[in-house]
């Protein structure tokens, strides 16, 4: 699979940026960890965002706080861009939106 396929994105694409240091999200190599393929630094799973309201803190590590911060996070880090306040309240509420009930899941019974 290359990089950047399916699942898998790199992150962040901007590393210079005071967000992504603040957060140290250059700390840790990622997929590299695992694959020890050259290509596969800061290379994340992309996780569902379904319910993202419920499920701070966010990132890889865990060190922010909020979905209005990680929305601040991706837009610097993945765009270099710095989004306005009215731009984040708009989008967090989209990703509120993706909020619901999930299903009952019965567990197997095991052995």
């Amino acid at each position: 699979m290359a990089r950047g396929d399916g699942f898998y994105q790199k992150f962040p694409l901007f590393a210079e940026g005071t967000l992504v240091t603040k957060y140290k999200l250059q700390d840790d190599l990622g997929r590299f960890d695992t694959t020890q393929q050259v290509g596969d630094e800061h290379v994340w799973r992309v996780p569902s965002m379904r319910n993202v309201k419920e499920t701070a803190p966010y990132f890889h590590n865990g060190m922010v706080p909020t979905l209005e911060e990680a929305v601040r996070v991706c837009a610097a880090g993945g765009n270099n861009r710095d989004l306005t306040q009215g731009e984040v309240k708009s989008i967090t509420a989209f990703l509120g939106s993706l909020s619901g009930v999930l299903p009952e899941q019965k567990m197997p019974k095991l052995p």
